[in-house]
């Protein structure tokens, strides 16, 4: 972050584990998008997003870094037939496996040569017992990062303030300033003539 690096991509290469990413894009927004500080996380599939975001990775603005999840352990998966079309021979009879390592492999390099430095977060196998422990150390290294940053990593004010606006406009009792800040916003959005 001190770097520029204002952006931080959680790219998942195994496909159980795609929503992987929104759990840790959640955890580090939450966390350390404190006091003007913090790197905004964003979560991206492989190969799904290789084919999408990933040029913004690539040739967009130099502000990111990654943590890439891989598993060379995986299953195989089915083959692919052998009546494909001769444009698609380097995939006949080969895993869908061995694609997505392929896959994530390239993906991996581009981002390297394009200067995006990354981490490689490689699982011995896909089980409920390394989820926990990757859990553990993101949960740990979040931490760590808001300590390092000199902020509180374990709270959450901003999103608080939503919730008493939210309980203000309910009219939950005790929530004075929050109801005169309601009123205010009400009134000015009044004025404002609809398009």
């Amino acid at each position: 972050m001190d770097a520029g690096f204002a952006e931080l991509i959680f790219f998942a290469y195994i496909p159980l584990w795609a929503s992987f990413g929104d759990w840790f894009a959640q955890l580090w927004a939450e966390s350390l998008g404190k006091e003007g500080k913090g790197s905004q996380p964003i979560p991206a599939v492989g190969v799904t997003d290789q084919h999408s975001v990933n040029q913004m990775f690539l040739d967009g603005p130099r502000n990111k870094a990654c943590l890439f999840l891989t598993c060379p352990g995986l299953p195989d998966g089915p083959r692919f037939p052998k009546d494909l079309p001769d444009k698609f021979d380097y995939v006949r009879g080969k895993d869908f496996g061995e694609l997505i390592r392929a896959e994530g492999l390239g993906t991996m390099m581009a981002l390297q040569k394009n200067d995006v430095p990354l981490v490689e977060l490689r699982l011995g196998a896909d089980s409920p017992k390394l989820a926990g422990k990757m859990i553990a150390l993101l949960g740990a290294a979040t931490i760590l990062t808001g300590w390092l940053m000199d902020i509180n990593p374990l709270d959450q004010p901003a999103v608080e303030l939503g919730k008493r606006l939210a309980k203000a406009r309910l009219g939950a009792d005790g929530l004075g300033p929050e109801k005169e800040d309601l009123d205010a916003f009400l009134s000015a959005r009044r004025e404002i003539r609809e398009f």
